[in-house]
């Protein structure tokens, strides 16, 4: 047989849920398995590529160029994802490989089908050879995922993510009305452009927009798009038209910044999103002890051109800024700069820069409860690290004692009692707080919060949906808003189907695939499609570097599955090479209870309530202590928590 061995794209392409479906309805797989030839073949050879062979339910091709295997992939999926009852995972990978006898062999098809393996339902995941030759293309985005090692592969092989066309987000999942028109006093306000010469007042120019939405989100008869939408947005070449119909905004504000200095200059220019036209625009020139004032101004000038009034608080804000010292406002924005990007050393950053601010100025009351938030999200990160959690509530009270209307440290309070006090009612009656100082007419932020622990408290779904989704609304590109609705039909409504359809479509919206792993290996489980589950829980597995949750979710995985040999044995090697904060009590009252030993579980669950372990309030509505609920002592753990009833 003759051989010739050369330099090609490999694209595998593997139907999701596949095996199950074969199990289910064998009629209806095979009919599966015929659309997506029917779909395939054709763009195959229209990109110019080989087909090679169905492997059961997956495609091997090759390609002669990088470029023609990615816009296949792409259309590909595409026209699956939009018309197609079926979904599709593809990896691609550019590689040596040998071509004989009408079938391909190498590395290259290897790394390619682990790809594959591991990729995102509806995605396109590639090696870095194929990101290398694709990153000058136009309309083709790449983002890096992850270094990962693949089976049978000695280095570690750098993923990322294919998408086509303007980088742009998707729109809110829920209630969308495809042909409807821009409200006409909606307004959305994009990051401020740094134009600073060494490109390092970001923050800057993200405070000075963040601030703005605020104030205008006083403003009467006025819909602001929230702010997660907004910054959706940055850094992205998609034209103001676009932008104003995604987020069916009328009107949209950007602009850019530069401070020199303690001087600062500020552009600002409103758009009619209908046509791009401007409607009004102009420069500042200031000291920055005067920025509370510019903003002030630039809001009053948008109020006057489009015609609406400004409520009373709004009109005396001046005489309640927040702090008269500008060094310690700017502190404050590269804190909140560096917290919304979240991890370890981004929290520990915002930490040392709340502190710098207070150094200026004691009576700072949003520096205080920003840097009591920043020292939570430590404690969330490292269970064991009581003190933490304590400054965290000093912080926050020492907030409220300077200034008893500030709305975030009210929230920031409710925070702290609904996942460490487990004060039910100071939760709910914190929460009320928070609504009712809010500066805003809407409280973008609180009420899907106020949604999300009452659903959970009270099992109360409908409530929990309808404030939810008034947040989704208003920030229709906020994934964390959808992610925690899609929690919401997991745990009360057990709707698994529609959680997993938000879930496995926020990755479009920013929010990193590996996160929603968790929740999507849980509607397996509870759904009772164990094989699926364990699929999910290895990916978590080994997204978590098989730590916490990770380890959990793969040990209960594989109890479902009957292997409970491998799964005692994986409990066994978690017990004895993990640390405490990295696989705390609350996991280990899951991981017994599931391996059949009650007695141990409930054991952990006592230290687990006496160590005051954050994910407690799922005790009341998650499946996933069901091995422990039909016991009487789960009935007096209950009542120990005083949940409401």
């Amino acid at each position: 047989m003759s051989s010739t061995r050369q330099l090609a794209a490999i694209m595998f392409t593997d139907i999701v849920g596949y095996t199950a479906l074969m199990g289910e309805d064998e009629v209806k797989a095979f009919d599966i398995l015929r659309k997506n030839r029917l779909l395939q073949k054709p763009l195959i050879e229209q990109y110019n590529g080989k087909w090679i062979k169905e492997l059961g339910d997956g495609v091997l091709a090759s390609f002669p160029t990088v470029t023609e295997a990615v816009l296949c992939a792409t259309e590909i999926q595409n026209i699956c994802n939009k018309d197609c009852d079926f979904k599709l995972r593809i990896g691609i990978h550019q590689g040596e490989v040998v071509f004989e006898d009408n079938d391909v062999f190498g590395d290259g098809v290897n790394i390619a089908s682990r790809i594959q393996a591991i990729a995102p339902i509806g995605g396109i995941w590639v090696s870095e050879p194929v990101y290398y030759n694709i990153i000058n293309k136009k309309n083709i985005n790449a983002k890096f995922i992850r270094s990962e090692n693949l089976k049978h592969v000695q280095e570690p092989v750098r993923i990322y993510e294919i998408t086509t066309g303007p980088s742009i987000p998707k729109t809110k999942l829920l209630n969308t009305e495809p042909n409807k028109k821009p409200y006409k006093n909606s307004l959305a306000v994009l990051p401020f452009t740094d134009m600073s010469p060494a490109k390092d007042q970001e923050y800057l120019g993200d405070g000075i927009a963040e601030e703005l939405l605020t104030l205008m989100a006083q403003v009467k008869e006025l819909k602001v798009i929230g702010r997660t939408s907004c910054f959706s947005f940055k850094n992205k070449d998609v034209d103001l038209k676009t932008i104003g119909k995604l987020l069916e905004a009328g009107s949209i504000l950007e602009g850019s910044i530069q401070k020199v200095n303690n001087r600062i200059r500020i552009t600002a220019q409103l758009i009619d999103a209908t046509d791009a036209s401007h409607i009004w625009s102009q420069r500042y020139d200031r000291e920055m002890d005067d920025i509370f004032a510019l903003q002030d101004d630039i809001c009053s000038k948008i109020a006057e051109h489009l015609k609406i009034t400004l409520l009373e608080e709004y009109e005396t804000r001046e005489e309640n800024k927040p702090t008269n010292n500008s060094k310690a406002y700017e502190w404050f924005l590269k804190a909140d700069y560096y917290c919304k990007r979240y991890g370890w050393e981004n929290f520990e950053r915002a930490i040392d820069c709340c502190k710098k601010a207070i150094e200026l100025d004691q009576d700072y009351a949003d520096a205080w409860w920003l840097l009591g938030y920043c020292y939570f999200e430590k404690h969330n990160w490292l269970y064991l690290q009581k003190e933490n959690i304590e400054t965290a509530v000093y912080c926050t009270n020492k907030a409220i004692s300077i200034d008893k209307t500030n709305a975030d440290a009210h929230f920031m309070l409710a925070l702290i009692n609904f996942n460490y006090y487990y004060d039910w009612d100071k939760t709910m009656s914190e929460i009320a707080l928070a609504n009712q100082y809010t500066r805003t007419t809407y409280p973008l932020f609180f009420l899907p919060a106020e949604a999300w622990t009452r659903g959970m408290l009270f099992s109360d779904f409908d409530f929990a949906r309808r404030h939810m989704q008034k947040g989704i609304d208003h920030d229709p590109l906020n994934f964390i808003y959808q992610f925690h609705l899609a929690q919401l039909y997991l745990y009360l409504l057990h709707d698994y189907a529609n959680a997993r359809n938000i879930l496995n479509n926020i990755t479009d919206l920013g929010f990193p695939a590996y996160a929603c792993w968790r929740p999507i290996f849980l509607s397996y489980l509870f759904e009772g499609q164990y094989e699926l589950a364990e699929e999910y829980a290895r990916k978590d597995y080994e997204a978590s570097g098989g730590r916490g949750h990770g380890a959990a979710n793969l040990i209960i995985s594989l109890v479902a599955t009957g292997k409970k040999k491998e799964a005692e044995e994986l409990y066994q090697s978690v017990n004895q090479s993990l640390p405490i904060q990295e696989f705390p009590e609350f996991l280990h009252v899951k991981v017994n209870a599931w391996l059949g030993r009650i007695d141990d579980a409930f054991e952990y669950l006592d230290k687990a309530i006496t160590e005051r372990s954050i994910w407690l309030f799922t005790l009341k509505v998650s499946p996933e202590w069901d091995p422990l609920r039909s016991d009487p002592r789960f009935q007096k753990v209950l009542e120990r928590m005083k949940f409401p009833k």
